[in-house]
């Protein structure tokens, strides 16, 4: 039976359920989750701040040069303090599904913040290292596409796309698991990208000129930054 607007208006007012015997309902204090995201939300932020600061001021009081990896850190560090907010907004799963894009945004420009500076490091031009120039320029191509798409089919899955996060509404349709294989795929994305960021510049590496040890210690910077 279809509710109509006044009872569900009812309905959503009122306790989903009572709560078990001996334990007394609590709506209005923050849940420790709440507290939670706060606390590891300001350490890393307060974190990455730091390093961001640090090399800027490297950049432009000691190198004296600034590049697209630097104003690619600037857009990524503001779209990171967005999200914890989000987060904690969540409840509304409204906010949830803006969380999602601003979330693959963000990825998106870290990835491509990493495969820029491996052509400023490793390909200044082609004629250096051509895997490295054209096998980064193939990533960001594919990393912007993929994560594209998956956020646009997840975005249009609903018609009204209101029913993406508001399952009271009982009009329209949605895509048949649409959003869960949009979830498995990005999973997958993550994971795949990642280790074509992490093994792309394992060639450059071991090319150089350079002690095995610091060989092992670059690849191993790499991999933590990556991760």
């Amino acid at each position: 039976m279809q509710l109509l607007p006044e009872g569900i208006t009812v309905l959503l007012e009122r306790p989903a359920m009572l709560p078990p015997k001996g334990v007394k309902s609590d709506v209005t204090n923050r849940s420790n989750t709440q507290t939670s995201i706060v606390i590891y939300s300001a350490v890393c932020l307060g974190i990455a701040s730091i390093f961001m600061l640090v090399r800027l001021y490297t950049k432009i009081r000691i190198v004296r040069k600034v590049d697209i990896t630097d104003s690619q850190t600037l857009h990524q560090s503001t779209l990171c303090i967005r999200l914890p907010s989000l987060l904690l907004l969540k409840a509304n799963s409204q906010w949830l599904n803006i969380e999602q894009i601003l979330f693959a945004c963000t990825i998106v420009l870290v990835k491509i913040a990493i495969l820029l500076q491996y052509l400023v490091i490793f390909a200044p031009n082609k004629t250096v290292n051509p895997f490295m120039y054209i096998g980064a320029r193939i990533l960001i191509v594919a990393i912007v596409t993929c994560y594209a798409t998956i956020t646009i089919v997840n975005n249009v899955s609903c018609s009204p796309r209101e029913r993406i996060w508001n399952p009271l509404i009982r009009t329209g349709h949605c895509m048949p698991n649409a959003r869960k294989l949009g979830s498995y795929f990005l999973q997958g994305l993550n994971i795949v990208s990642d280790l074509m960021i992490l093994l792309l510049p394992a060639t450059s590496i071991w090319r150089l000129r350079i002690p095995l040890k610091k060989k092992i210690g670059i690849t191993f910077q790499l991999a933590v930054g990556t991760l």
